[in-house]
């Protein structure tokens, strides 16, 4: 079976890697001229989930997804995907029987979602969204005011970290490359602000939304051929340029001057294709044209599935690929504003 690893993992693993030993160094050396939030406070997503699939977004990037038949919890770092003032986290989810092999409800359903942040000289705070399981007496997602896996009564709010309204959760239709959900599927809204720290906006917030058209897709083919190229040069130089609105941001999120300092620190720990892999020709005008396109929750993100910009291990049993999504910029062409990070 291929792995569909990222070439994210060598620089994702740098990322966390940079977080968890830089720390709060570089705040703690008093670096006037750097905007490090890291010093406000971090933030996690917390899921708590049984017999099901669930998809996990962001203000609208997508980060995950999970599948379990028995209970599972899952935590996801979120920071660099917030920003001051309103967020919105969306969980779409399907019951599956794992019995059966359909994703039909039945009563061990049951999902449970929890928001944390860690503030320096304050603490862990954490905020209960959401905790529900299928009732077969009700025939439907029934929610509590404790959770259902037994952790408590749930809490709305922790000092000033709270949810801003109770969780929406409505019917969802959504598609994959081979089926659509289907009609036990939800989506849960959860709204959140953040008034008392200051963050960085990721550069994909604001950005118009986006359809699939011809035009589109002849955009997106023109950008992963860049892509691919920027990969076959191996240049850090040009890696930075094409990449430069996913790491100025990164760079605000981790401390750095700016995102040119990002890239160099992790060339410098991890080779951009690592050494027995080699790139896969450039994406054809077919691949694209014949690709399922994968948006954000929120229709301003897109790329291409499966990735058509890949590279592969000497026998070909192995796969790694970069999970770029593009959105459209102030400047109206498509840049990348989004890796999603398989870690």
């Amino acid at each position: 079976m291929k792995h569909r690893t990222a070439a994210m993992v060598g620089i994702f693993t740098a990322l966390i890697t940079i977080f968890i030993t830089f720390g709060y160094t570089q705040a703690d050396e008093g670096t006037d001229d750097m905007t490090d939030i890291r010093a406000g406070g971090t933030y996690s997503l917390i899921l708590r989930m049984q017999s099901m699939h669930v998809r996990v977004f962001a203000n609208g990037a997508f980060l995950v997804n999970k599948t379990t038949d028995g209970f599972a919890t899952f935590t996801f770092p979120i920071t660099e995907y917030l920003k001051s003032e309103s967020n919105q986290i969306v969980i779409e989810f399907e019951p599956m029987n794992f019995d059966t092999r359909a994703y039909t409800p039945h009563q061990e359903v049951a999902l449970e979602i929890e928001l944390e942040r860690a503030v320096p000289d304050v603490g862990t705070q954490r905020i209960s969204g959401y905790s529900a399981r299928w009732s077969p007496e009700l025939q439907t997602y029934a929610s509590t005011e404790s959770s259902v896996f037994g952790f408590g009564a749930l809490q709305r709010a922790d000092g000033a970290f709270a949810l801003t309204a109770p969780p929406e959760m409505t019917p969802a239709a959504y598609a994959y490359a081979s089926r659509t959900s289907g009609e036990h599927a939800r989506k849960i809204t959860m709204r959140f602000n953040i008034d008392d720290i200051a963050m960085p906006t990721p550069p994909w917030i604001g950005a118009p939304v986006i359809k699939d058209t011809p035009e589109l897709r002849a955009e997106l083919l023109a950008a992963n051929r860049d892509l691919h190229s920027v990969m076959a040069a191996q240049d850090p130089d040009q890696f930075y340029q094409f990449f430069q609105p996913v790491y100025d941001h990164l760079a605000l999120v981790l401390g750095y001057s700016d995102g040119r300092a990002v890239v160099e620190d992790i060339v410098s720990q991890s080779p951009l294709i690592t050494p027995d892999y080699t790139l896969n020709p450039a994406p054809t005008e077919t691949q694209i044209d014949q690709s399922f396109l994968f948006f954000g929750s929120d229709n301003t993100l897109v790329r291409p599935s499966p990735n058509v910009v890949s590279w592969s291990n000497a026998d070909g049993s192995s796969e790694r690929a970069r999970n770029v999504f593009f959105c459209r910029m102030a400047e109206g062409g498509l840049r990348p504003c989004h890796i999603q990070d398989l870690n």
